[in-house]
């Protein structure tokens, strides 16, 4: 599905950075060629050296870096090859918000933000706009496929379909996308771990689909939000998080 946000966002770009949006989105074909590439110095003997080339060929590059900058440089490539096109999105009730997130699409971007309807929010709102300064403001309030509510197994499915849109709409889940990607050698450094039950489940889907990053579902823990956790729930998150990462084939024992 492609809405009329998508082909917003999509016919205010520019003939190249729509080649490049759809290598992205597609993991596949030939990968995208990084305008000014950053110099990265590594040391006094190749200290002029560039990182440069294709994402893959990039991110071949980044290996050979310093283990301690090796996240940072796999993040900040994957910022520079996104496109936030000048458009706000504002939505007022989860459904909404789904349908904006749905949207993104690969390497396109748009600022979504939450109205409920409070002073506050609105006040939030109107401060982001003003200092985005963006070409058109959009309200919606569409429904998607599914709404959001249920059991949560039900939950979860709707957040990894929505996350599957996110990345590519022709992808059958979110997870073929990021093999993909992976066997290419482009692995976004980082897991989102979230509850769906959560009231931060909506910032959760936004960073998996913003940054490229796995989802894993927890047991939300029993100590109430701003508390200090019990050491039960301690241990318990503690064990789960790195089963899922041990399951997750990324590394994560070692630095960088």
């Amino acid at each position: 599905m492609v809405s009329k946000f998508y082909i917003l966002a999509l016919s205010i770009l520019t003939g190249s950075a729509l080649s490049v949006a759809s290598s992205v989105s597609s993991a596949s074909g030939v990968q995208p060629t990084l305008v000014n590439p950053t110099p990265m110095k590594t040391g006094a003997a190749d200290a002029s050296s560039n990182i440069s080339g294709s994402l893959s060929e990039v991110f071949a590059q980044i290996n050979a870096q310093e283990p301690l900058r090796r996240a940072g440089l796999r993040a900040s490539v994957l910022r520079q090859v996104q496109f936030v096109v000048p458009i706000v999105v504002v939505v007022e009730d989860a459904d909404s918000y789904l349908v904006a997130i749905e949207n993104w699409e690969g390497a396109v971007r748009y600022p979504i933000l939450w109205d409920d309807g409070s002073l506050v929010a609105r006040e939030h709102i109107a401060r982001f706009v003003r200092a985005f300064k963006p070409s058109q403001v959009i309200r919606i309030s569409d429904q998607p496929d599914e709404s959001w509510g249920g059991s949560e197994e039900q939950r979860q499915g709707i957040f990894e379909k929505t996350l599957t849109r996110a990345i590519d709409q022709a992808s059958p889940g979110w997870q073929s996308s990021l093999d993909q990607l992976g066997k290419e050698g482009i692995v976004s450094p980082g897991m989102v771990f979230t509850n769906t039950r959560d009231s931060a489940w909506a910032g959760a889907l936004a960073l998996c689909a913003g940054r490229i990053q796995p989802v894993v579902f927890l047991e939300k823990p029993s100590s109430p939000p701003q508390q200090p956790m019990s050491m039960e729930d301690a241990d318990r998150l503690e064990r789960e998080i790195e089963r899922a990462a041990r399951t997750s084939n990324l590394n994560f024992a070692d630095i960088g």
